[in-house]
């Protein structure tokens, strides 16, 4: 299975007043799928942002309605704009109480192994409190879906950094798992993405939000070898402020698409909001 995963700019990142500008650049992103022949583009936790569950429904079916014009299958991430997702609320508490407003969708050519699970509620942030997570909330089977026979596994950005959903995901026999990362993933990144590949012998993608373009986008074999590649590699696409780094991958190949190899960091795993 041919996908693009991008890194997008933290311009307007969980401002409602930038979903017009998310929208436009949406729809780039798909047409470059569709030129380039991939099955799917994954993007980053808090794509958009909602008002209230009901608008971020309605963003979801919208997302759809945009991919009818492709056929190109997405998956990525709203966030809810309301207090609690202010750096200033206590996320420990919110992780407890399984209140965290961040969520991960798919929608198109696929299909959601456990739809009345979908979309999925975020259930931890940090691989600290991470350990308030109950054994039957952990990210499991539920956060599965398939397109064209591969199967994949959807994680929310900081739960890459809990060892149990780690080890829940591992046991899912997937081919491909993607991380729907906010900002801030840290150093900790990559050495978490390789202990997933490794565990599972799957390949682990990740998207989120920066604020300049001199990152990576990163992503680990089946091998746990990383492949990760310059954020500029292919250029960027621009929507006013707004713009997105990408680059195509083949699951189960090592093999990078017009791609430029980006060195890693192995330093501590940060907190992750």
């Amino acid at each position: 299975m041919r996908f693009i995963h991008v890194v997008v700019s933290s311009v307007g990142f969980r401002d409602p007043e930038s979903n017009p500008d998310r929208w436009a650049l949406l729809d780039q992103l798909l047409a470059l799928a569709g030129r380039r022949r991939a099955q799917l583009l994954v993007l980053p936790g808090g794509y958009l942002t909602a008002h209230d569950p009901p608008e971020m429904r309605r963003f979801i079916r919208e997302v759809g309605r945009h991919v009818d014009r492709t056929g190109v299958a997405v998956i990525g991430g709203i966030d809810l704009d309301r207090p609690q997702t202010k750096r200033t609320r206590n996320e420990d508490a919110a992780v407890q109480n399984g209140l965290l407003p961040f969520y991960g969708f798919a929608t198109g050519p696929l299909t959601v192994q456990q739809p009345r699970s979908h979309p999925w509620r975020q259930t931890s942030t940090t691989n600290r409190n991470a350990g308030f997570v109950a054994d039957e909330d952990l990210p499991g089977a539920e956060r599965v879906v398939v397109l064209r026979q591969t199967k994949v596994a959807v994680l929310i950005c900081g739960e890459l950094f809990s060892e149990r959903a780690r080890t829940a995901m591992s046991r899912l026999g997937v081919a491909l798992a993607v991380d729907l990362g906010h900002s801030g993933m840290g150093n900790g990144l990559v050495p978490a993405m390789r202990r997933l590949a490794l565990d599972g012998g799957c390949a682990v993608a990740h998207a989120q939000h920066v604020g300049s373009t001199t990152g990576g986008i990163h992503f680990v074999n089946s091998t746990g070898a990383q492949h990760s590649v310059a954020l500029i590699a292919n250029g960027l696409l621009r929507q006013g402020n707004l713009w997105a780094g990408w680059t195509m991958r083949d699951v189960g190949q090592s093999r990078l698409v017009k791609a430029t190899p980006f060195p890693s960091n192995h330093d501590r795993i940060r907190a992750v909001r």
